[in-house]
């Protein structure tokens, strides 16, 4: 498969399934190519891989971990600066939280625009009534379920399945966002898993999952000069819930590992 047939990726009925538009990401990829330079590594045997799964039609859950909001713009970098996942670029459908959509211009132009669909975090939510947080949870879960009609349809599924980029802490009785420790995983959230059990069993086996985990460090500029570690691909298992959520935290998780032990060494 060429570049160009690889970005063509095939026309879906639903109009719901959509890649980013060209006019839009273009910019982003490019604009993140100048601005971050991280330091990447393929685990041994996964540009092939990816190579060969993009060869014969394969869809991509691509699992990324969120240490800060910084990742999708170090996921466009990787998008346009490495062949194997340069057919992501217009190709991809993403979740992103539904504040976002409503910001002004240029930020929320992009994001209306980039393949994403709104997701509603518990958050910014706080308050809500038990019927509130059922009708969000299901809203949410019918948003991953059009991440699993976007696998099936052929295009690939991005998704930060930890979360958030910052965490809930106690302090003097009062709940406080901080930032994450570096290097440290959050445990997963069943929303990749939602996309998954959208899926026949046939539709699935098309589908590898990709783990790409983005380390910073402490050094002045970390956030424009990261390490990224990107696992080989593995195919989904068939088992219960927990048993896939668990089998996604343990692909991410060895990944951070990785993508810690790969920045200390150029220390």
């Amino acid at each position: 498969m060429t570049d160009v047939e690889a970005e063509s990726a095939p026309v879906a009925v639903d109009t719901e399934i959509q890649g980013g538009k060209k006019h839009v990401i273009w910019p982003v990829v490019s604009l993140a190519r100048a601005l971050i330079h991280p330091t990447t590594h393929f685990e041994d045997g996964a540009e092939e891989e990816l190579h060969e799964h993009r060869a014969v039609g394969g869809s991509l859950l691509l699992l990324m971990t969120h240490f800060r909001r910084w990742e999708p713009i170090v996921m466009a970098e990787l998008a346009g600066a490495h062949e194997p996942l340069r057919h992501l670029r217009y190709t991809t459908g993403i979740t992103a939280r539904h504040e976002l959509f409503e910001l002004p211009f240029p930020v929320g132009y992009i994001i209306r625009n980039s393949g994403a669909r709104a997701v509603k975090r518990v958050i910014e939510n706080q308050n809500e009534t038990p019927a509130e947080r059922a009708a969000r949870q299901e809203a949410n879960q019918q948003t991953q379920a059009i991440g699993g009609r976007c696998l099936a349809a052929g295009y690939n599924w991005l998704i930060f399945p930890e979360g958030t980029s910052r965490q809930t802490v106690e302090r003097n009785g009062q709940q406080v966002r901080e930032k994450r420790q570096l290097g440290v995983a959050l445990p997963l959230r069943n929303g990749f898993v939602y996309s998954l059990e959208s899926m026949t069993e046939e539709e699935r086996q098309r589908v590898k999952l990709l783990a790409i985990a983005v380390h910073y460090g402490e050094e002045r500029f970390s956030s424009l000069r990261p390490t990224v570690h990107i696992s080989r691909l593995v195919a989904p298992v068939s088992g219960t819930r927990e048993e896939m959520r668990q089998q996604g935290e343990d692909l991410l998780h060895r990944g951070v590992a990785q993508a810690v032990r790969l920045h200390d060494l150029r220390a």
